[in-house]
């Protein structure tokens, strides 16, 4: 009698596909972004975020973007909160021992998770992932801090006054310092204007890519347009490599000559900027974004519109135009005196009042 056929064993079924790995969908992801027409700096940063949460992962051996899942996202979360940074030391401050280690800052936390939430957003739209594992994630409550203090006018006056206009490198800072107090632009817009984004006629300057890609048009004063005009006879005008990009602010003066006539950089805007408030003995902090924040709260506090100053500034919501309301202290100690009732009272204090003591009945 033979036995029965024993059935073959049911084949297993086939791994699930685990699909693309998260290093592979960094560049595709920078991609779209591009597609999408965003800043440069905007990418660069976005990018740079996104690879320390995928460095994060690999470490705990989650490759692929299918396996991310919430609590890994949330263990990220708890990771950004304990995080030591080096701060202090520049381009050293990646060695061991250089600079002090402190707690990451929220805004940091903020800025790296909002990053890892919008990847994971744009993975579900794009047919990559059915459910984002960053949908559920609460992201840190940023401080509310008070803005820089703004510069007054005889401080202002103080620190343009410093560059030294026998040399060419002083008359350019000059014109650089008008131009920063004229129009509140920002470092990296003023680095980009050429010599075709002045309108003496109209006497305004065209911003072409302002933050976010945005472009303005800003009003210049008189005074900023005479020294502009004064640099670009005495100075710019026989720097030859300027002529070829035509940009406004040139390297001038340099023992370097090859290096005569190229565009500023931001960095070095900054570290000249600084200098002059240094020299000059003012005592607040910042360098080119102090001049932004002054001519807006200069503006406010002689009674500008805030929704003027809001389209000189290039801001898109009117909120971010309002924290000049904050530093605004003319403005603030006018509206207080309007309609406070105690303010309004104008009558003067008379008598005395001595606390733990009665004057004896006549």
């Amino acid at each position: 009698m033979t036995s029965p056929a024993v059935p073959a064993a049911a084949a297993a079924p086939p791994p699930a596909d685990p699909g693309p790995t998260l290093l592979a969908m960094l560049p595709v992801y920078v991609d779209a972004m591009q597609i999408r027409n965003y800043a440069v700096p905007t990418i660069t940063t976005q990018r740079m975020q996104l690879r320390w949460f995928m460095t994060y992962a690999i470490e705990r051996e989650v490759i692929h973007l299918r396996s991310v899942s919430r609590s890994l996202v949330e263990r990220y979360q708890r990771h950004l909160y304990t995080l030591q940074v080096r701060i202090g030391g520049g381009k050293r401050a990646y060695q061991p021992g250089i600079g002090t280690l402190k707690p990451l800052a929220i805004a940091g936390q903020h800025c790296r998770l909002w990053a890892v939430v919008r990847f994971f957003r744009w993975c579900v739209r794009s047919g990559y992932l059915e459910h984002s594992p960053a949908a559920c994630i609460e992201l840190p409550r940023l401080p509310k801090k008070l803005p820089m203090p703004a510069l007054t006018v005889a401080e202002v006056e103080k620190i343009v006054a410093m560059p030294d206009l026998s040399t060419p490198a002083g008359l350019r800072d000059r014109a650089m310092l008008e131009v920063f107090y004229a129009t509140g632009i920002r470092r990296g817009e003023l680095t980009a204007l050429a010599l075709d984004d002045l309108d003496r006629d109209r006497e305004v300057v065209r911003v072409r890519c302002g933050k976010g890609q945005k472009g303005r048009i800003v009003p210049i004063s008189t005074r900023a347009l005479r020294w502009l005009d004064r640099y670009l006879t005495e100075v710019w005008a026989h720097e030859k490599a300027a002529m070829e990009h035509r940009r406004l602010f040139v390297i001038t003066g340099s023992r370097r000559r090859q290096e005569n006539g190229r565009a500023l950089t931001a960095p070095v805007v900054t570290r000249i900027m600084g200098s002059y408030l240094i020299a000059s003995g003012v005592t607040k902090p910042g360098a080119c974004h102090i001049f932004r924040h002054t001519a807006a709260t200069l503006m406010m506090e002689n009674g500008a519109d805030i929704r003027a100053i809001q389209d000189f500034l290039g801001h898109s919501e009117i909120k971010t135009t309002g924290i000049y309301t904050n530093v605004s202290f003319k403005f603030l100690k006018e509206q207080h005196r309007k309609c406070h009732p105690s303010a309004m009272e104008a009558a003067p204090a008379t008598g005395a009042v001595v606390i733990g003591r009665q004057d004896a009945a006549p």
